[in-house]
């Protein structure tokens, strides 16, 4: 917790200090500017600050909800409607070739989270992440213009790097320093409580004073009495008296699950994927509409990834008629859309879908032949419920 303390004044001070540079961590880089050595000591701090505040539990499993859950998704292509086979993109099932899709999309969110960008470096076989306190953007002159970078102290082509910008929704090290500080301090204090707590039993002397030796033979004797079940006993001169104090009483309780609520809003999940009521009204959902709302609040995420790899760029060329402008992809052929595969995860539970099924073969939405091969899992007609004794024209009866 103390390291968290540090962790977050280092980050305070590079973010207010005017206008001398923050020491930095690491040895400077020839040829740095002044805001370059900033942005290097910030990311430095950052990655510290990021491994501190994930020893609070609340931000821990809003990490494995966020980070967990987008990693286990799988890019896919699209052209409109239709998805494209894996064999014509066979990189998005593994970006890395030398890890899995898991770990690199695991890694590139939380550097989103702390870092609020992430970026993926160009090889001939795919890419790879790069850690963000190696990487520095150089402001351009124009504001609205998107920086250009340095890598290990050197400029770095925009053509050899993917940068996700997640526009705000990540940062967490500036936006959520000051509350996650907070609930370390408090942490800290539970801690503290934890390992000297305030005791069950004060025996006070109410009468002449006794030697240091005798007390601690009295306390002995009461202690040892009580271990063994025996009945105690006090003289005119002794009282016991019982504080009482718990963590309840001192709303340790109250505290942590106040943390878990703000951490949630602070990442924006709602409340049940913590575990916790933040308050909104609450009506029965299924699983289904669960995981709907989830991924509703894990979109600033996964669409930053997606526009991102599914970016394209005009490609101008001169011939023999004049100039001419095309548009190609950066990371995809043009008219071509990198998405999530989500269509697992919002699967319902079993009943919940046999149920849909029944609705739609029902009000013949579709035919019990194509019932039946959306859940092929099912052997016996019965289990169909309602269009067990559906017919279709054109195949035979489920």
């Amino acid at each position: 917790m103390l390291g968290f303390r540090r962790a977050t004044a280092l980050v305070r001070a590079t973010e207010f200090t005017l206008p001398d540079p923050p020491v930095e961590p690491a040895p400077r880089p020839g040829g740095y500017p002044d805001n370059l050595t900033r942005a290097i000591a910030e990311a430095k701090a950052t990655r510290w600050f990021a491994s501190e505040a994930e020893s609070i539990p609340g931000v821990r499993r809003a990490l494995a909800v966020i980070v967990g859950t987008i990693s286990t998704f799988t890019l896919s292509a699209w052209r409109g409607n239709v998805k494209l086979d894996a064999a014509a993109l066979p990189w998005l099932a593994q970006p890395d070739p030398a890890r899995t899709s898991q770990s690199i999309l695991a890694a590139t969110i939380r550097d989103g989270v702390w870092f609020d960008r992430s970026v993926w470096r160009v090889t001939p076989g795919g890419y790879y992440r790069i850690s963000p306190d190696r990487i520095v953007p150089v402001p351009a002159a124009d504001p609205d213009r998107p920086p250009t970078w340095m890598l290990d102290g050197r400029p770095a082509p925009m053509s050899d790097l993917v940068v996700f910008d997640f526009a705000g929704a990540g940062g967490l090290r500036k936006w959520g320093a000051p509350l996650l500080a907070m609930f370390a301090t408090l942490m800290a204090a539970a801690a503290k409580y934890a390992d000297e707590p305030v005791p069950s039993v004060i025996l006070k002397n109410t009468g002449v004073d006794v030697s240091t030796a005798a007390m601690t033979a009295i306390t002995d004797k009461w202690e040892s009495d009580r271990a063994a079940g025996r009945t105690g006993f006090l003289n005119a001169y002794l009282d016991a008296q019982f504080p009482g104090y718990h963590a309840r009483d001192l709303q340790l309780v109250e505290i942590m699950d106040q943390a878990t609520k703000d951490v949630a809003r602070l990442f924006g999940l709602p409340g049940f994927a913590l575990g916790v009521d933040t308050g909104s009204s609450m009506t029965y959902t299924t699983t289904a509409e669960q995981r709907r709302d989830l991924l509703e609040a894990l979109k600033p995420w996964t669409t930053t990834v997606e526009q991102t790899l599914s970016m394209d760029t005009y490609a101008v060329s001169l011939t023999s008629t004049g100039v001419t402008a095309s548009r190609r992809g950066l990371y995809v052929p043009y008219g071509t859309d990198v998405r999530f595969d989500v269509a697992d995860f919002l699967r319902g539970s079993f009943p919940e879908r046999v149920a849909a099924l029944v609705q739609a073969t029902g009000g013949a939405i579709m035919t019990p032949l194509e019932a039946r091969t959306l859940e092929p899992t099912i052997t016996d007609p019965a289990a169909m419920g309602g269009i067990a004794n559906a017919t279709d024209a054109a195949s035979p009866a489920l």
